[in-house]
């Protein structure tokens, strides 16, 4: 384990994905501390349950967090090739980490806001857990990019900002 990840993980949980066994190192300085989150959970398992996701090449994780979704997409699809980004770190961190520590070998993980540093690249499927605390022309921003450079793009969102995106979607 290398060292950031070892002075930063507090511990390691298993995590199933669409039948394949995955693991992961949390931080209790980042998102979901203690066990992979409800939302992150639901979009998976909506994913799977809804879209035929072999059909998808291309993957960005926006607010990658761990890694949970990215790497959970790319290890149970291996064809795809999976970018998460994450303005923290920290959270870039954690998710190479994790896409290494589960063999997801078309994962990785880039530094950056929403978009910053990808130029105009298009995406197949753009995912993300939003941020609870994102505001509102922040997230309208996210949701117009995201809409103009995938061809399917899926969230999950607190219920605060539930009617909000409701609306602007």
């Amino acid at each position: 384990m290398d060292e950031l990840i070892s002075q930063y993980s507090n511990k390691e949980v298993p995590f199933r994905f669409a039948g394949t066994n995955l693991s992961f190192f949390l931080s209790q300085a980042l998102f979901s501390s203690y066990e992979i989150d409800k939302g992150s959970r639901l979009l998976l398992k909506t994913l799977s349950k809804r879209i035929d996701l072999d059909r998808f090449g291309t993957v960005l994780d926006i607010g990658s967090g761990i890694g949970t979704l990215g790497v959970s997409l790319q290890k149970r699809f291996p064809h795809m090739n999976v970018t998460m980004q994450d303005r923290d770190a920290l959270a870039v961190a954690f998710s190479r980490y994790n896409a290494r520590h589960n063999a997801a070998e078309g994962a990785g993980a880039v530094g950056g806001l929403a978009f910053q540093g990808l130029g105009q690249y298009a995406f197949d499927l753009i995912v993300s857990n939003i941020p609870a605390k994102v505001g509102e022309p922040v997230l309208r921003d996210m949701f117009s990019t995201m809409l103009q450079r995938s061809t399917v793009a899926a969230v999950v969102v607190v219920h605060p900002l539930a009617d909000y995106t409701a609306r602007t979607l």
